[in-house]
């Protein structure tokens, strides 16, 4: 019943240089990002990685079990990297409508219970990935982005090509 929540893929993807590891990230219309547990290599031009088979795949081990296999959490509607009040919120603001919407969790084309259910049983659940990550596995950030040069302390935003310092606030 519930296996209509998830969604199985397969594809092939070129990627060159082969020397370096990267991260194998999953992102869904109306799913938790998941990201690869470790930095995976490319041997032979292949790479095979099943996240479906266990729970520590995924880095976090941030899947959830249906049936037999491990899969991609549903309920990150507005793509915040939380399934929140946000989310359900706009479930609810949904609710009767038939057709194909980000909030449909279950994917049989009516936004009902079964999808507000699905959001209740994974709420407050967050993204799960590498926090500061060094650029020999894939990750666009220069080394001096991760030193402190100053008093002061950083975080470092992994947003794509747009990773930036960002300075920390102080606790008062």
């Amino acid at each position: 019943m519930f296996e209509k929540w998830f969604y199985f893929f397969q594809g092939n993807l070129s990627i060159s240089p082969f020397l370096r590891g990267y991260y194998i990230v999953l992102k869904f219309n109306n799913g938790l990002e998941t990201w690869s547990a470790t930095p995976q290599t490319f041997i032979n031009s292949s790479l095979n990685y099943d996240f479906t088979t266990a729970a520590n795949k995924a880095y976090g081990n941030n899947m959830i079990l249906v049936g037999t296999k491990w899969c991609i959490i549903s309920g990150d509607i507005n793509q915040t990297g939380s399934i929140d009040a946000f989310d359900r919120s706009v479930c609810w603001n949904e609710r009767n409508l038939i057709g194909n919407y980000l909030s449909d969790l279950n994917g049989d084309s009516v936004v009902n219970s079964v999808d507000r259910g699905i959001l209740a049983n994974t709420m407050n659940y967050l993204v799960k990935k590498p926090g500061l990550l060094d650029p020999k596995v894939g990750v666009n950030c220069e080394k001096s982005e991760n030193k402190v040069e100053s008093k002061d302390e950083y975080d470092l935003k992994l947003n794509g090509s747009n990773s930036k310092k960002v300075k920390k606030k102080n606790k008062i």
